[in-house]
Formats: C-alpha cells, sequence, structure tokens
C-alpha cells in the first residue's frame, strides 16, 4: 500500500463525518444506529431522525412521521450529499426502500437491548462476540476474494482511508493467472460495520517468465525481480526466525505485545550468505495485528458522544504537537550493516490493516556480491509476517491497465454499479452486508501473468453503542496530546484481551 495517513492519526480529519452522521443525536443524547425494519422502536415523540441513504446520502429531519402503511418517512429538514454538502432544505418524503440505516438518539426499546443485535442481518453469534470484546470488533476496509475462496481474503483495498479527504489509492498482489481462463473474477464485500465509498478497481496484469515475479514499492511503482532468497541465517527473540520468515505460505511469524508500553520494539537480524551482487531490494510481507485496531476503537470510546466536539476542535487546530499512538507504533523499519559494522535505516513498510497480506519491495540500491546483513525493528506484537526475503531487480515495468467489464450483484447483472466503478466522479457504495462479484477481460493467452487489485476510495466507520460507555474526556486527551504515556497506560488493558481478539474479530464478520 502507499504511506497514507494511519487510522490513528487520520481521526483528526473526521469531523465532517461525524457531525453529518450523528448532527442532532450528539447535541442531545447518545447516537444509536436503527435498522429500518426497527423503525417501529423509534420515538414518534423525538424530531430528531437521520435516514442514511443507499445512494450514500443523508436526510437530516427537524421533523418527521411515519405510517406503516406508507412504507415511507414524512418530514422537513435538510438532504445532504455523499460528500456531506446540503442539496435541499424543506419537506420530503423518503421512501423506505431507499434507506440503508436510520441514527437517532433517542428508542422506544429497552436499553439492555444491543443496537447491534437489531441491525438487519446481524447474526447473535457476531452480536455476543462484539459485546463479549467491543474493541475486537471485525472491521478495516472493502475486503475482496478470489477463486471461490470464501474465508480468507485476499486483498483489502485502502485501509488507511477513513474518510473522503484521506482517499487513497493501494495496490495488492492477487497472483498468477491459472492456464485457459479469458476473464479474472473477484468478490468485493463489506463485512463491517461501514459504509465503502468505491471510487475504482483495476486490474494490473504482468506478462511474466518462469523464475520471475513483479512486486510493488510503496509508491506503486513495479519492478521484477529474477532472484529471490529467504534468510540463511535469523535470530528474534523467540530464537531461530528462519522456517516462518523462508515463504509466501501463510505460516505467520508473530510476538506478543510487551505488558508496560505497545511502543516498545524488537529487532530480527537475518543474514543471506550469497547475494550474487547487483540492484538489491528487501521485499517484506506482512499485516499488522489488532493492536492498532484495537487503539483506533479505544480512541472512539474515549470521545463517545463528544467525538465531534474533540474532531471539529482538532481539525481547526492541526495534528497533535506530539504525534500520534500510530506514529509512535510506527511500521516495519529496515536497517542494513554497512562495511564497518554500523547498521544503517534504509526505509520503512507502513501497511496498514490486519484482514490480507501485502507484500512490498525496499530498495537496498547496488550491493556487491558477498553476504548481506540486514535488521528488521518493529513494535513488539504489531506485526504478522509471513515472509522477508532479498531479492534481485531487474528494473521497472509498466501494467496492462484492465477496467471491470461486469458486475454481479445476488446473480443479477448490476449495470449501476458498472458504471459507477468506471466513471471517474462515481463512487460503489456498499453498505454493511453488501457482495458483489465483479469480473476482467484478460489479454489472449493469459497463463502465467501476475496480477494486482488496484484500489481507490475510502471509508466511514460506524459508531457502536457498546463503545460510547466508556466517554472519558480525559484520556481522550492522553491519547491526543500525550500519545506515548497513553500506550504506556493501555498496555495492560490490551494484554488482557490479545490473547483472544483473533477469535473474536474473525467471528463477528457481518453477513446478511
Amino acid at each position: 500500500m502507499p504511506p497514507i495517513p494511519s487510522r490513528i492519526s487520520a481521526m483528526i480529519r473526521l469531523s465532517l463525518i461525524f457531525l453529518a452522521l450523528f448532527a442532532f443525536a450528539c447535541s442531545v443524547d447518545k447516537p444509536v444506529l436503527i435498522s429500518k425494519n426497527q423503525i417501529q422502536t423509534l420515538d414518534g415523540n423525538n424530531p430528531y431522525l437521520e435516514a442514511h441513504l443507499k445512494n450514500g446520502g443523508m436526510f437530516a429531519f427537524a421533523r418527521w412521521d411515519w405510517t406503516d402503511s406508507s412504507r415511507a418517512i414524512h418530514g422537513s429538514g435538510k438532504l445532504l450529499d455523499i460528500n456531506r454538502v446540503t442539496r435541499f432544505e424543506g419537506d420530503t418524503v423518503i421512501d423506505m426502500d431507499s434507506v440503508a440505516v436510520f441514527a437517532t438518539n433517542k428508542r422506544q426499546i429497552p436499553p439492555s437491548v444491543a443496537v447491534l443485535g437489531i441491525l438487519t442481518g446481524a447474526s447473535l453469534a457476531m452480536t455476543l462476540m462484539c459485546i463479549s470484546n467491543p474493541k475486537a470488533c471485525f472491521g478495516s476496509c472493502p475486503t475482496f476474494y478470489v477463486g471461490g475462496e470464501k474465508e480468507k481474503p485476499a486483498a483489502e483495498g485502502f485501509s488507511g482511508s477513513i474518510a473522503p479527504s484521506l482517499e487513497a489509492m493501494d495496490w495488492d498482489p492477487l497472483g498468477s493467472v491459472p492456464g485457459g481462463e479469458s476473464h479474472f473474477e473477484l468478490e468485493v464485500r463489506n463485512e463491517a460495520l461501514e459504509t465503502h465509498a468505491i471510487r475504482s478497481l483495476h486490474l494490473l496484469a504482468f506478462p511474466n517468465k518462469p523464475g520471475q515475479t513483479v512486486l510493488a514499492d510503496a509508491q506503486g511503482r513495479f519492478q521484477r525481480a529474477s532472484w529471490m532468497r529467504g534468510p540463511d541465517e535469523c535470530r528474534a527473540e523467540e530464537g531461530d526466525c528462519r522456517e516462518a520468515l523462508a515463504a509466501l505460505d501463510g505460516e505467520e511469524r508473530s510476538s506478543l505485545a510487551d505488558s508496560a508500553d505497545l511502543a516498545a520494539r524488537e529487532t530480527l537480524d537475518f543474514t543471506v550468505n550469497e547475494w550474487p551482487g547487483g540492484e538489491a531490494g528487501v521485499a517484506i510481507a506482512a499485516r499488522q495485528s489488532l493492536l492498532s485496531t484495537f487503539l483506533f476503537y479505544q480512541m472512539l470510546s474515549y470521545m463517545g458522544s463528544q467525538a465531534p466536539a474533540w474532531f471539529a476542535r482538532l481539525e481547526t487546530q492541526g495534528p497533535p504537537p506530539n504525534g500520534t499512538p500510530a506514529d509512535y507504533l510506527g511500521g516495519i523499519e529496515v536497517l542494513q550493516m554497512n562495511a564497518e559494522g554500523i547498521w544503517q535505516p534504509v526505509g520503512e513498510m507502513r501497511e496498514h490493516g490486519p484482514l490480507a497480506v501485502d507484500r512490498q519491495v525496499l530498495g537496498l540500491g547496488h550491493l556487491p556480491a558477498g553476504k548481506v546483513h540486514l535488521r528488521l525493528r518493529l513494535a513488539k506484537g504489531n506485526w504478522r509476517l509471513d515472509q522477508v526475503a532479498l531479492v534481485k531487480l531487474e528494473g521497472n515495468i509498466n501494467p496492462i491497465r484492465l477496467e471491470p467489464r461486469r458486475v454481479v450483484n445476488q446473480g443479477k447483472p448490476d449495470g449501476a454499479a458498472l458504471a459507477n466503478l468506471n466513471n471517474p466522479e462515481g463512487y460503489l457504495l456498499q453498505m454493511p452486508g453488501d457482495s458483489r462479484k465483479i469480473a476482467f477481460d484478460l489479454p489472449a493467452h493469459p497463463k502465467g501473468w501476475e496480477v494486482f487489485l488496484e484500489s481507490r476510495g475510502y471509508y466511514w466507520e460506524w459508531m457502536r453503542e457498546e463503545w460510547l460507555k466508556e466517554e472519558n474526556p480525559e484520556l481522550a486527551a492522553r491519547m491526543v496530546f500525550d500519545p506515548a504515556e497513553s500506550l504506556r497506560d493501555l498496555a495492560p488493558r490490551f494484554k488482557q484481551t490479545e490473547a483472544g481478539m483473533e477469535k473474536v474479530f474473525w467471528s463477528s464478520r457481518y453477513a446478511r
């Protein structure tokens, strides 16, 4: 992925999103999300209601009325578009079929009933999982599946783009094309309580030769590699780490976070004995653990119903002067030992997201033949490493860019979705539970070609009611203005849930 602002540092730029999502509710009471099929639970005496529409727009009611026979909401207020620009103000009628979800500040149902339990299609298992550990609920970004795989995502798109202003491009390897195929199909899902706005999807195809592979760097530049070697020697805190890092095989090397400071570092030293000489790079295949997810959700929890005020103030005053928790966690720093035996930094991998392994290459320049000593330095418990390898780079290569040709939604062609994906100014909106299959026509004789997914867009995280129970302005201020201290304060709390977070996370995917 390209270097983009982290999920936590990006929080300071979300004021408009939260003000739009909960403009009325936050000023009166804690906001809650209500399925359109549960509209009878709304308090009819409460004038504040927001209808979030399937097209990404939102109507903020100042007064409203509903009857079951009409299947429509009548009232007056403001219509805002996907970018939360006011398009209309006055009386309106909103058809229920155009509504994705409601946000309000008062319900008639008992407070013991969890909001997650009444969202359309939310399973009981998902609800109970999220309530048991709200900081481990599934979320991150759009998930992509290929080859009939149903459980393990092949890629996740633009996982650091949590607001329109942070819209970014992302590149993810999808492997090689098998023989006899004339098209390539992938499935994109929204498996979290989020709204995904996908501006574009392209398949990038690279003709390749046996013994070669294509690698991308953080800026989306592609290079061929003709030689790849895992570590001949590898030492970490647990001892020999060669086997776990030798191949891109799903066997990940990970560690546990420090119990006193979540920013505490660890190092992995590895050596390649017989480098042939030439233009070198180090290829790292990794994904984040759930540590950053925990911190992101914890910040939301502490800000609580006052999140709009926090974000508005931060938006006008600029980034925190001391950095963010994500800045202190950092990425995967790569160092190389020079001829004098001194470790020198050469770059850093800043991948975002815990869902799918991504592989990036960092250039090392021209290295003479012989032994090469490299070191990785990273926050304990923050990364899952699948492969680390020294590679020989053969120069830049340009892809063949393929546009989507067909989109299928629930077994039927979706022409509107296809038009949005191929319109530079359009967006494909995916609500929780949405899933579409997207097909690309391949060039002639594509056997052995490597393909990457290029995705661009952003997404909005939905507030969960369980998070709002921990509202604490003092602790929110500490996370914003003293992240180093917060990472020490939160270490014992994270350690209490660290062991079980993966199970909860993957068990709480949203599906209709």
